[in-house]
């Protein structure tokens, strides 16, 4: 695990976008293309069999354990058994799937045929041929082809580094999951995501530019709005967490559906308390009645306040009331009551999709431990009409 190995999930999405920013959204296959790439160094006998192997095999179709879902068996396994004692839950085992034993070498492994995935482990299909000592390496198995051939670089005569970069060749399904929070009828994604480095927050417009070469060009914004474009980044810690994100990727189904997604930045600031009734806030003045007021991409917010609780309201309306103050019309009332030093931050929220069918996952470590992922939504106007 000197270096990160790298998960691939690719969507297939058809996307017809009007000059308004408006668009229709299909999805073109039922379930990702899965890749795996990652360094890894081979030395001695093993660099020997992986040179031949390479040589005479590098184009089949092969049996590659999904490395970051190792485990260790618990307690040793004898010959002709049909029940491997093992976890199952968030890892990539499947009936009728393949799962691999794998000992201190390469030349050293099984792969046997799973029958039935069970809480407390794998019921088989057929008996194990070998005798496995407790603390043998487990892995879920999948049907995977060389997408090129690996770039070996040479360290000593016996060692060298291999780059590899495998395509799954079986379809890879995998629980769909979306936030049970809702605003407005859709779906919340309102993980805060890890500001540890620089992330995007642009705006995007559609732009139709008409230049003769000869006059200044005209240059006009179809849509007549910006369309945001939020960055995240996300370090999950064991295996629940990173199940969850990749049952998250497999829910929006490439670049179809749309969630909400917070700033998660302190856009407004409450100045003043508001009552539980209050269909109002005061807010430093930002502008927002000169340049919003009530405007798509700019009226959703999300109310966070230190205890956890979570407020999510639409701007209907708005007034600057001095040069410090604007008074922000709510389109329902608080429910709570609130002070300005209970309130964390309130941030703008948007409808919003993925930029790209491509989302990577970066396990760092094996599935105990740290995994990234990098991606970007891009909003979308369901909303609007």
């Amino acid at each position: 695990w000197g270096d990160s190995i790298r998960e691939r999930l690719t969507a297939a999405t058809d996307i017809l976008q009007s000059e308004s920013g408006l668009s229709q959204r299909r999805k073109l296959r039922g379930s990702p293309r899965r890749e795996f790439n990652g360094s890894m160094y081979v030395e001695g006998r093993e660099r020997q069999l992986l040179d031949l192997a390479l040589f005479g095999w590098s184009d089949r179709i092969w049996s590659i354990p999904i490395w970051p879902d190792i485990q260790l068996l618990g307690a040793g396994l004898s010959a002709e058994v049909d029940f491997i004692p093992c976890i199952t839950q968030w890892l990539d085992f499947r009936a009728g799937g393949l799962a691999m034993l794998r000992g201190e070498d390469a030349f050293t492994s099984e792969t046997v045929e799973i029958l039935e995935v069970l809480p407390g482990g794998l019921q088989l299909k057929r008996n194990t041929q070998l005798d496995w000592p407790a603390g043998t390496r487990l892995y879920p198995a999948r049907a995977a082809q060389l997408l090129e051939e690996p770039s070996l670089g040479k360290l000593t005569d016996r060692l060298i580094e291999a780059e590899v970069r495998f395509l799954v060749v079986e379809v890879c399904d995998w629980p769909k999951w979306l936030p049970a929070t809702f605003y407005r009828g859709r779906p919340v994604w309102d993980r805060r995501p890890d500001d540890s480095e620089n992330l995007t927050h642009a705006a995007q417009r559609l732009r139709s530019t008409l230049d003769s070469g000869f006059a200044q060009p005209l240059i006009t914004d179809t849509a007549g709005r910006a369309l945001q474009v939020l960055g995240q980044r996300h370090l999950d810690l064991g295996r629940e967490a990173r199940a969850l994100v990749r049952s998250f990727i497999y829910g929006m189904d490439g670049r179809q559906k749309v969630v909400w997604v917070p700033t998660h930045m302190d856009d407004l600031t409450l100045l003043t308390p508001a009552s539980e009734v209050a269909t109002t806030i005061d807010v430093a003045n930002i502008g927002y009645t000169r340049f919003s007021n009530g405007k798509p991409g700019r009226r959703d917010i999300r109310i966070e306040c230190w205890d956890g609780t979570t407020l999510m309201r639409r701007i209907i309306g708005a007034a600057a009331l001095d040069g410090q103050t604007e008074r922000l019309a709510l389109d329902a009332a608080l429910g709570i009551e609130l002070q300005p030093a209970d309130v964390a931050k309130i941030s703008w929220m948007n409808l919003m999709r993925f930029e790209s069918d491509t989302q990577e996952i970066e396990h760092m470590t094996d599935s105990e431990g740290v995994a990234g992922w990098a991606t970007a939504f891009r909003e979308e106007r369901d909303d609007e009409f």
